[in-house]
């Protein structure tokens, strides 16, 4: 037997090459995780310069404060939250540490007078 050519009319060509093109054009998927990080730095941006200045009150006692929940108002008005409560290190006081509002910064003077309001 003799090999049989399998369509003796077309001359042998040579095989083509496949060149892979690359894309450089990111995936429409990758668009989601992207504006979802935009959207975030935004909003950690939009934080740090709304945030006011950190200060520390002392008390006697820490009754009636909870950190993270306390409010600390001025004419009925919330201008911070006591973030921490910690004892001295002579254990006759707390130390309250306050984070205010921006627009809160002119109580930051040192004769600043705080209180707890008790029911």
């Amino acid at each position: 037997m003799t090999e049989e050519k399998e369509n003796p009319s077309l001359p042998d060509l040579p095989t083509p090459r496949m060149k892979r093109q690359r894309n450089w054009l990111p995936s429409l998927v990758w668009l989601i995780p992207i504006v979802a990080a935009l959207v975030g730095l935004t909003l950690v941006a939009k934080i740090i310069v709304e945030r006011g200045p950190v200060i520390t009150v002392t008390f006697i006692t820490a009754e009636g404060l909870e950190a993270g929940k306390t409010k600390v108002k001025y004419k009925d008005v919330d201008i911070g939250t006591v973030e921490k409560i910690t004892l001295s290190k002579d254990h006759s006081h707390i130390i309250a540490t306050i984070q205010l509002l921006k627009e809160a910064k002119s109580f930051t003077a040192m004769d600043a007078r705080f209180w707890v309001v008790r029911p």
